[in-house]
């Protein structure tokens, strides 16, 4: 398979997700800037944490006046459950080698 077919391949298997994060990021940027950030700042939070709920506390945090202190350690916190998460797919993915299983990209 060439190139371009694998991308057109992964264009079409990724639809789906694409389906339901374009609403959330809609909501998300109309409550980002609804909160008083830069459109940006907005993305670069996009970029930058992990967990869509935690952007969501974020944003609500941001908006009760909460110091910067206290919206970083929150989103921390909340991000916190992705190390749960990837503790217990350990077993299932165990016997792969480990360049694998610490890759951020395919290729």
């Amino acid at each position: 398979m060439s190139r371009s077919q694998e991308f057109l391949h992964g264009c079409r298997d990724i639809l789906p997700l694409i389906v339901g994060a374009v609403p959330f990021g809609i909501i998300f940027g109309t409550l980002a800037i609804g909160a008083g950030l830069t459109s940006w700042q907005a993305m670069g939070m996009s970029a930058l944490v992990f967990a869509g709920s935690a952007q969501f506390i974020a944003i609500t945090l941001i908006t009760g006046g909460v110091g910067a202190l206290v919206v970083l350690l929150t989103t921390f916190v909340v991000n916190l459950r992705h190390a749960l998460y990837s503790a217990s797919m350990q077993p299932f993915v165990r016997h792969l080698p480990s360049h694998w299983r610490c890759r951020w990209r395919s290729g």
